[in-house]
């Protein structure tokens, strides 16, 4: 008897991996729990069939199978190239007592903030009003170093009034082995050329909006990388 299938089994698997069980909690909150997600990598055409698999760091693999439902070429606007992925149903409830012990062992977000202590006061006003999180600050490299060997989940650079340490900052969260995503905020085109070739997540011009600076972080935290 052949069974019948609603939905094509996806002949194309593909892998998505979170630094954090943090950045997996935002993208939730965020994309999957309507039913899709963003990915950056070069883009498949559209309606091409998947099966995604997500590694979620301390609760291993997540599956789910999809298409290709939109995708975002190469832009001007610093835009990350990728594709959205629109999955064939929610998350059953398997996949639902996974996320739920996700959420019952889970520490909170780590953001790393740099600059002044005046930049760092009103951006951490404006972070924690956009996600649950605890913050740090460091006003040199010294410092950075040692906070950055835990599990940071973003770090927020203003390298208008961090001066050397906030590049020599940046560069370290960049170079790691398993790089930190870094939000920079800057006054001048050579300083977003300067942090776009270090691979930046997102570039704001100083002093960022609200609305600009919340966008940048839910956005950087829910992205996952593929493999």
């Amino acid at each position: 008897m052949i069974e019948n299938r609603k939905f094509v089994r996806a002949p194309l698997q593909l892998a998505v991996s979170y630094r954090t069980a943090g950045s997996f909690l935002v993208a939730y909150t965020v994309n999957l729990s309507k039913g899709g997600i963003f990915i950056e990598a070069e883009p498949l055409p559209l309606g091409t069939r998947v099966h995604l698999v997500f590694d979620v760091p301390g609760a291993g693999p997540i599956d789910i199978e999809g298409e290709v439902a939109w995708v975002r070429p190469a832009n001007n606007e610093g835009l990350p190239v990728g594709m959205g992925l629109r999955f064939d149903r929610l998350l059953d409830e398997h996949h639902g007592a996974v996320i739920d012990q996700i959420v019952r062992d889970f520490e909170g977000l780590e953001i790393l903030l740099v600059g002044s202590a005046d930049r760092r006061s009103q951006i951490g006003r404006f972070v924690h009003t956009i996600v649950d999180c605890d913050t740090v600050e460091a006003d040199s490299v010294k410092i950075a170093t040692t906070v950055l060997r835990d599990q940071i989940d973003l770090v927020l650079a203003d390298l208008d009034t961090a001066g050397r340490d906030g590049i020599d900052i940046v560069k370290l969260a960049r170079g790691a082995p398993n790089p930190t995503p870094v939000i920079v905020l800057g006054g001048n085109a050579e300083t977003e050329r300067w942090a776009r070739s270090l691979g930046v997540t997102h570039f704001l011009s100083t002093p960022p909006t609200f609305g600009a600076l919340q966008r940048a972080v839910l956005a950087t935290l829910a992205t996952p990388s593929s493999r």
